[in-house]
């Protein structure tokens, strides 16, 4: 591999940790927001400490869960999107893409199971904290991460 490749690859790299940094943090600080709307904690005593929009406040409980669903699977596809792109990028290997993929959508779809579980047995108390749980880890970087650098370790222990 040329010096100009490594030094592409190590840019590439750094961008993809401050993109993924970003969009965590972006993401936490919108929840948190949400959450003070939605539990009454006054600014400045949110943790994000931002200032909720006065949107929020107009907005009903029902609509502020639905905001928060809707806002779950857009930084579960914007997460999935940075991992498929990142692995494509470094791997060029369409079973690692897939790997990815089977990943974030099972444990996508196992944080719904939950949640719908504890929707129907109206015990959301018990079930949400599962659902969240498993739709945290796809919505982090710590995932990304550690894909990257099994599959790292995997070309290089079996190369051919």
């Amino acid at each position: 591999m040329n010096k100009t490749v490594k030094i592409k690859k190590y840019l590439v790299f750094f961008l993809f940790v401050i993109i993924t940094y970003v969009l965590g943090y972006i993401r936490e600080a919108v929840f948190i927001t949400i959450n003070s709307v939605i539990n009454e904690v006054p600014f400045p005593y949110n943790r994000a400490y931002i200032t909720p929009p006065p949107f929020l406040y107009k907005l009903s409980m029902n609509q502020l869960f639905i905001l928060k669903w809707v806002l779950t699977l857009l930084f579960f596809l914007l997460f999935l999107l940075v991992a498929v792109k990142v692995i494509h990028f470094f791997f060029r290997n369409k079973k690692y893409n897939k790997i990815m993929m089977v990943f974030f959508v099972t444990f996508f779809s196992l944080s719904l199971v939950f949640y719908i579980i504890g929707f129907l047995f109206d015990n959301l108390s018990f079930f949400y904290p599962i659902s969240r749980f498993f739709a945290g880890l796809v919505q982090d970087p710590f995932p990304i991460y550690l894909f990257l650098v099994l599959f790292f370790y995997t070309n290089n222990v079996y190369k051919a």
